[in-house]
């Protein structure tokens, strides 16, 4: 086939001008630049500065530009070499090729540009060992891919990959044959286009897998990618190591944005249970409601009628809060030995909110709540934290600081709830309004009229303080049929303020003695009150009684089953509780240093804090305030009675003062011992504390009519072992002696024995926390973090290496292990005068990771024993394989005979996909292991 073409001499000239610029680029640097002319051939053609210093000068005016010419300039250069092909109009680009137009960046190690097509063509180069190398990589705005070739048309922005690799999020797809398409949609009502790259792909798998060849995919025969948006797949099944398995899809699609988007969330478990039936995990659906909030609602259900819902909440904003809320509902199937069938519903919320610390400069928000009712938790979870934790709170305020004002207002929801007992308090709302320290006698001015500082006077030390609040308080069992019925939480509920108003000063006598007296008033004010009261009605009971002498013989006696019973009436009604007390205080603080001459310790010092105080308190028992009543109930014996005195509000928010008048002179002694030593390794002097606080007090009540004097304590707290460990001990002596009840009498142990104080109890509690490094570092005496290493060398004659290598060693398996202990003794003496040491706890608890090998590793959940019970606590265990991007993890819970075995993608979005294998509690219960 033969082509004639005619050229002018405009052409022409432009041929030859191309040729020529060509050349002087080409001879001037090898990264050059090659400038197409525009579309627009009405358009001047600004020349390269190139073809200006050569003096080479033509008529813009006489050029006429192609109406196939690109709207802008292809930047393009070569590490090793280029070459130009004017006949047939070709660059070709070698080694280290890169090919730039507007926003599109393409670099291969071959790269063929045809200039008149505007068509290039990326393949990959040849190593050394004839491996492919510099894969063609194309980069545009937010697309970039791999391929092994490659070509594309920058006029029509259109190309064909082959064996594409690209990324998108955390998708790896691969491609067979894709075509690459760049489309422009005009916004409506502007002249702003919005710019669309899509890659149509065929036999073409996709994957979180970044392995060259990846371990698994879900293979289509059609792809549609809208990059950094959305995937579309056709028909479609799962491939597990190349190869295929049963399971089909129809079609599906992936979001892919970096927004937040709504969708179906995939089950993340199944099983079959043999009494719940065939069931499904955390399936639900997700729903970002703005950029602030999202919803997620998941359930479960099995096909035997056990079923949950949960609905979780996060929300976040930006120098204001963040936080998040989880309501939970279970509805299990119980099934006992008999066949009897039962649903037990169990219910969770959980709020947690945190205000940023810019978000207000006095207002403050925040806590957390966490209500359990009917075990929740521990019912439909087997982890160890979830199983052992006896012990629920919440705590959740707000604070309201008035600027420029000596006062704050609060409110404040807590709440306390105990598994064991099943009882639980939850106290809202908490008012609370309280002002600052006031001090009404100060000055104002602190100069005189002559610029001179005031002397302040001992009175304007007087300050003043005031606290109010309204509490209500319910109490119930956690349970859901009975704590919301309406009876159950008016008797539970509790209403009642207080005003509290205190009055110090303090002032030093003789330079080194603080006096400090107080005086403090309350009133608290509850709404309703008890009364008791004794029903003497007499309950007796007829029995028969046989003669053995004569079978015709039958003798009917009567006997006293009850003597009365007591009943409580609950009033409606104020009465209020006025309390009044006074104290004076004197304390001072006195020092005194041993030194020692010789060996490491250089000196001991010993820090006392004495105080002795006088207090001051009416007598709360008296009849006529009527916080404190009797009545008389009969006794077991016939005709006797006796007084039982009771409190009217000893079922309210506020109790009665639970003592007689006091006039009592209190005394303490606070005792700290301290150690000064020469440290060899810092080459300094050091201290050690001994002891924290060795506590001592007592006191005398002038007031009381037997017994004045009280017992003597005195406890203490000292860290050992570098603070990994913490010993605590209280005492206990007293000065009277005991009756054979075990009861203290108004006779002084001194009088019969000779000695001033009797011994009464004794505690001490041993708290160890740390980990298998530590323990490891407090041997060796080296700071935590280094690792013993060794020197390695492969040559016998050479000199050591210099280069430490970490040694791998057993007791590293174990590093990031945790140990805690807990030993507490109670020392006690009976009534026959010997001493019994009686072991209260002693029980260890271990949670640590054990990395096997790099693939492999043991996780323990929790594992303990209990010397005192000889019995393990709730232990926990996990082994996990990594499989590069799946992961086996079997899980076993012996104590309750369940365990679980899973085979599970670990990366989203494709981590729906999940093998398990596992046995619940249902099941655990009712069968061995």
């Amino acid at each position: 086939m033969t082509y004639n073409r005619r050229y002018t001499k405009v052409q022409l000239s432009c041929i030859i001008l191309l040729f020529l610029t060509i050349q002087l680029v080409a001879q001037t640097n090898s990264d050059s630049t090659l400038f197409f002319l525009p579309s627009d051939s009405t358009s001047l053609l600004a020349l390269p500065d190139t073809l200006s210093q050569d003096s080479l000068t033509i008529n813009a005016k006489q050029i006429l530009m192609s109406k196939d010419s690109l709207d802008a300039s292809v930047e393009y250069s070569a590490r090793d070499s280029m070459e130009y092909d004017i006949a047939a109009q070709k660059i070709y680009l070698y080694g280290g090729a890169v090919v730039k137009y507007e926003t599109l960046t393409l670099k291969a190690g071959y790269i063929e540009f045809d200039w008149a097509s505007n068509i290039v063509t990326a393949t990959s180069a040849l190593d050394s060992i004839g491996r492919e190398a510099e894969l063609p990589q194309f980069e545009d705005r937010e697309q970039n891919f791999t391929a092994k070739r490659m070509r594309y048309n920058f006029k029509t922005q259109k190309g064909i990959i082959y064996d594409v690799t690209t990324k998108q999020q955390n998708l790896n797809v691969l491609g067979t044959k894709s075509k690459f398409v760049r489309t422009e949609t005009t916004i409506p009502g502007t002249d702003s286009t919005i710019v669309q790259d899509i890659i149509y792909s065929e036999d073409a798998i996709f994957t979180t897998c970044d392995h060259p060849e990846p371990h698994f995919g879900i293979r289509s025969t059609k792809q549609k990618i809208v990059p950094n948006k959305l995937i579309i797949i056709g028909p479609s099944r799962l491939e597990i190591a190349g190869v295929p398995t049963p399971l089909y899809l129809p079609f599906g699609f992936f979001p892919i944005t970096n927004k937040k988007t709504q969708g179906l969330i995939f089950p993340r478990g199944y099983e079959y249970s043999e009494r719940w039936g065939f069931g499904l995990k955390n399936i639900g659906y997700y729903l970002p409601i703005n950029d602030y909030l999202d919803v997620t609602a998941s359930t479960d259900f099995y096909l035997k009628g056990t079923w949950g819902i949960n609905l979780n909440t996060n929300f976040k904003k930006l120098y204001k809060f963040n936080g998040g809320a989880d309501i939970g509902y279970y509805r299990q199937r119980n099934e006992a030995n008999d066949g009897q069938i039962s649903f037990d519903p169990s219910m969770s919320f959980r709020l947690n909110y945190n205000q940023d610390s810019r978000a207000h400069p006095s207002r403050r928000v925040g806590g957390s709540i966490n209500i359990q009712f009917n075990d929740y938790a521990a019912a439909n979870f087997n982890d160890a934290q979830s199983v052992l934790t006896a012990q629920y709170s919440s705590n959740f305020s707000y604070n309201q600081n008035f600027i420029g004002k000596p006062f704050t207002l609060s409110a404040a929801l807590t709440h306390s709830q105990n598994r064991r007992s099943g009882q639980m308090t939850i106290n809202f709302p908490n008012l609370n309004f309280q002002t600052q320290t006031i001090y009404p006698f100060k000055h104002k001015d602190p100069l005189k009229k002559d610029g001179t500082r005031r002397e302040e006077q001992w009175y304007e030390q007087i300050a003043f303080r005031y606290q109010g609040e309204l509490r209500a308080t319910v109490t119930g069992k956690d349970t859901l049929s009975k704590f919301f019925q309406a009876d159950s939480l008016l008797n539970g509920l509790k209403l009642g303020s207080q005003h509290r108003a205190t009055l110090n000063t303090s002032f030093r006598v003789l330079k080194n003695l603080n006096v400090s007296p107080s005086v403090n008033y309350t009133n608290s004010l509850n709404f309703g009150f008890t009364n008791f009261a004794f029903n003497d009605n007499i309950v007796t009971k007829k029995d028969t009684i046989y003669n053995p002498a004569d079978s015709t013989d039958f003798n009917v006696a009567e006997r006293v089953i009850s003597y009365g019973s007591v009943e409580e009436t609950n009033s409606n009604g104020i009465v209020p509780i006025h309390e009044y007390s006074a104290s004076l205080s004197l304390n001072t603080t006195l020092y005194r240093t041993l030194r020692l001459k010789r060996g490491p310790i250089k000196g001991i010092r010993h820090v006392v804090r004495p105080t002795v105080s006088m207090n001051f308190a009416p007598d709360y028992f008296k009849e006529e305030l009527g916080y404190y009543k009797t009545y008389t109930r009969r006794n077991t014996q016939p005709d006797t009675t006796v007084s039982v005195q009771y409190s009217i509000f000893q079922d309210g928010i506020y109790r009665a003062p639970s003592s007689g008048e006091q006039m009592a002179l209190s005394y303490s002694i606070t005792n700290i011992y301290e150690a000064k030593y020469y440290s060899k390794k810092d080459s300094m002097d050091k201290k050690l504390k001994l002891f924290d606080n060795v506590y001592l007090s007592g006191n005398y009540n002038f007031a009381a009519d037997s017994l004045k004097f009280s017992d003597i304590a005195a406890s203490g707290v000292t860290r050992l072992f570098k603070g990994l460990s913490t010993f605590n001990f209280n005492l206990r002596w007293s000065p009277y002696q005991l009756n054979s009840k075990g009861q203290r009498i108004d006779k002084f142990h001194w009088s019969s024995t000779g000695k001033l104080l009797r011994f009464d109890e004794a505690n001490f509690q041993f708290s160890t926390s740390l980990s298998i490094r530590e323990i490891e570092d407090l041997f060796k005496g080296k700071a935590p973090g280094n690792e013993p290493t060794i020197r390695t060398t492969n040559d016998r004659n050479a000199k050591p290496s210099t280069k430490e290598v970490p040694e791998e060693r057993l007791l590293d398996w174990f590093a990031d292990f945790n140990i805690n202990h807990n030993y507490g003794l109670r020392l006690e003496r009976l009534l026959s005068g010997a001493d019994t040491l009686v072991i209260q706890t002693n029980s260890i608890n271990v949670t640590g990771r054990i990395p096997v090998t790099k693939k492999w590793s043991v996780n323990v959940g929790n594992i303990g024993y209990d010397f005192k019970s000889k019995g393990f606590s709730y232990p926990a265990f996990q082994i996990v394989r990594d499989l590069h991007c799946w992961s086996l993890a079997f899980d076993w819970y012996p104590q309750r005979r369940v365990y679980s075995l899973s085979l599970f993608v670990t990366n989203a979005p494709l981590d729906f996909i999940r093998i398990p294998y596992r046995r619940n509690q249902a099941d655990g219960q009712f069968s061995g292991f």
